[in-house]
């Protein structure tokens, strides 16, 4: 089959497209872009990195770029496209565990495992709440961020915890207003409001009115 004029350029066409993006890998290794220097835009985020938000397109999707930005600040992670919170979520997770705030519903629930839950539990207890909510039900976690502060006690969903009467009694030792997630039964307990009441009056909003008058009149 001989060449034809039409076909040449079509053979002509497809070597243009791959010599541009073969210039536009270069010019990426070499911190160069068809909008401007990626080395300024490096120095831009390095002294405000909430500029990241308000970049071109092209120079937010770049991984590199996008690196750059969570280093100065793990809030611009929500920022990201979602193939590139997914492709980056990893390191993100490294870099600071209150990525997790950040992170889709979809991510948390299918890329994140033990290893992951319980580095982000032992730096901050109290990113359980932002845990999809089948963390929120399992033991093994609610015990971890209970362990580490009791205060974690308002993002537990697991309703057996919820009911132990000493873990209660405990938090509210502590900090009375937890009262207000305790199962049903330990509101109506009289040694859990009145140690929750004594540690904080405001607690007693959390019990029925006919209970409330009575702890009332006690503490009047």
């Amino acid at each position: 089959m001989e060449p034809t004029l039409e076909n040449m350029q079509k053979a002509l066409d497809e070597v243009y497209k791959h010599l541009a993006f073969i210039n536009k890998g270069l010019q990426l290794l070499s911190h160069e872009s068809p909008d401007g220097n990626l080395k300024k835009i490096q120095d831009t985020l390095s002294k405000d990195s909430s500029k990241f938000k308000d970049l071109e397109l092209v120079h937010r999707q770049n991984d590199l770029v996008a690196t750059w930005a969570i280093e100065g600040d793990i809030a611009n992670y929500q920022y990201f496209d979602k193939n590139q919170q997914f492709r980056l979520y990893k390191k993100a997770l490294s870099m600071d565990v209150e990525v997790i705030k950040y992170m889709p519903v979809e991510l948390k629930g299918t890329r994140l495992n033990v290893e992951d839950i319980t580095r982000i539990l032992e730096v901050n207890p109290l990113l359980l709440k932002y845990l999809p909510e089948d963390y929120k039900i399992q033991k093994r976690f609610c015990f971890m961020a209970l362990e580490k502060n009791i205060s974690a006690l308002a993002y537990v969903e697991n309703l057996e915890i919820l009911d132990n009467k000493e873990i209660i009694c405990k938090a509210v030792e502590k900090d009375g207003l937890l009262l207000e997630y305790a199962s049903r039964r330990l509101k109506s307990d009289f040694e859990i409001i009145i140690t929750a009441v004594v540690q904080n009056k405001e607690a007693s909003k959390f019990v029925s009115k006919k209970i409330r008058e009575k702890i009332l009149m006690l503490f009047n």
